[in-house]
């Protein structure tokens, strides 16, 4: 097996042997073989594909607890006769200049968790077990 996984390394093997496995009629069998490696990657691809979703969803309703609420305070608590349509007009130009740094901020916790769900997936595949510490 090359280093390109298991799926492209039966791939490239079952075209460099082509004529052999039709002389000895095992097509069915590296077929089989084929799909049984496909399965296996869509098994191992199942997690990261669920935490990054949830991690999606996590990200944009924080992004809506930390926006919306910046919008509607300044809104409720300013007297109806200060509420001007500058007024207004700053106060969404101020929200939507921030509303970068805050997806920016959220993004980049998307991009830790996400790479802490792989290193604790790799290790579970490959039974690493955690080093003990001797700290008490």
């Amino acid at each position: 097996m090359g280093s390109d996984g298991p799926i492209l390394s039966l791939f490239s093997e079952t075209l460099n042997g082509l004529a052999t496995m039709r002389a000895y009629n095992i097509e069915k069998t590296i077929f089989n073989e084929y799909a049984s490696k496909r399965d296996l990657e869509t098994k191992n691809q199942i997690l990261p594909n669920a935490i990054e979703a949830y991690t999606d969803y996590t990200v944009q309703k924080i992004g809506s607890l930390m926006f919306i609420p910046s919008i509607m305070i300044p809104l409720l608590t300013v007297p109806a006769e200060d509420m001007t349509p500058g007024f207004i007009g700053v106060l969404f130009t101020l929200c939507f200049q921030n509303i970068d740094k805050i997806w920016a901020l959220l993004e980049s916790t998307h991009c830790f968790e996400d790479a802490l769900a792989d290193l604790e997936r790799c290790l579970q595949l490959k039974n690493i077990k955690p080093e003990e510490s001797d700290a008490v």
